[in-house]
């Protein structure tokens, strides 16, 4: 992004989006919010809320009413969307078209590419929860778009990756189960095989065993290991350190818990 000045502005009540548990207090972030989370954006946006927020907390009641005459005459979202960037002026143009282009790749897919786009852009965000979910409902649809072994498979796998997230190893290892069906990838048996060490209840299918082979799960061990001793020597989790085994297995078991009730 270009060096652009902000504005002074000074808020005491910050849009709060319900669905995508987030707090704007500025123009700024409002614009960030939008050129990063375009496909959030364009579900969660021209709502009295919204309105209010650039009315009485930004001084910016031009770009309301813009926004109204925008909406009364038809005008698509994205259009809205691309008038707040421009509004504010917190991206330069050529960052502009580039959203917008963004967005006419957007348009361009079909409904089922679109849901998972959608639910990935939760990913990105971190609500993990509300990507699996919209995961879980794509996979119960039929039809020309959704039917696609490739597409079927990629969301097997990115809804294994989200419930791994959330520390549902078992449920995790299920879905990448699937989704290796479809698609035969050796990165998908890797994280099914960093699941059964996350999870050492969790065991892989000895014919899955053996396509992965003896040499590969040994370079697999040596990666997984150094990306253990670099956790522990991470000061954040330097208690850890100091733990006995017990009070370690009870400290991951309590994250876990945790983590399953985002």
């Amino acid at each position: 992004m270009g060096l652009i000045l902000c504005r002074e502005e000074s808020v005491t009540r910050p849009l709060y989006i319900e669905s995508l548990e987030v707090r704007l207090y500025s123009s700024y972030e409002l614009c960030y919010f939008i050129y990063h989370f375009p496909l959030l954006a364009l579900d969660h946006f021209l709502d009295d809320d919204l309105l209010r927020f650039l009315r009485e907390d930004l001084d910016l009641g031009h770009l309301a009413a813009k926004l109204e005459r925008g909406a009364d005459m038809g005008e698509a979202p994205e259009g809205l969307l691309v008038a707040v960037l421009q509004e504010c002026e917190y991206f330069t143009q050529r960052e502009v078209d580039q959203f917008q282009k963004q967005l006419d790749v957007y348009r361009s897919l079909n409904e089922a590419d679109y849901a998972k786009a959608k639910a990935d852009a939760y990913v990105k965000r971190g609500q993990q929860k509300k990507a699996a979910i919209l995961y879980e409902q794509m996979l119960k649809l039929t039809g020309k778009p959704y039917d696609r072994p490739k597409w079927r498979g990629e969301v097997w796998a990115a809804l294994g990756a989200a419930r791994a997230r959330m520390f549902a190893f078992e449920s995790a290892m299920e879905a990448l189960d699937h989704a290796y069906k479809y698609l035969q990838s050796g990165d998908i048996l890797k994280q099914m095989y960093v699941l059964t060490i996350l999870e050492p209840t969790l065991t892989l299918d000895p014919g899955y065993m053996e396509i992965i082979g003896v040499a590969q799960i040994a370079r697999w061990d040596q990666e997984v290991g150094r990306m253990q001793d670099e956790v522990r020597g991470d000061d954040k989790w330097g208690q850890i350190g100091e733990m006995d085994e017990t009070a370690v297995d009870a400290l991951l078991e309590s994250w876990k818990q945790e983590y399953r009730s985002v």
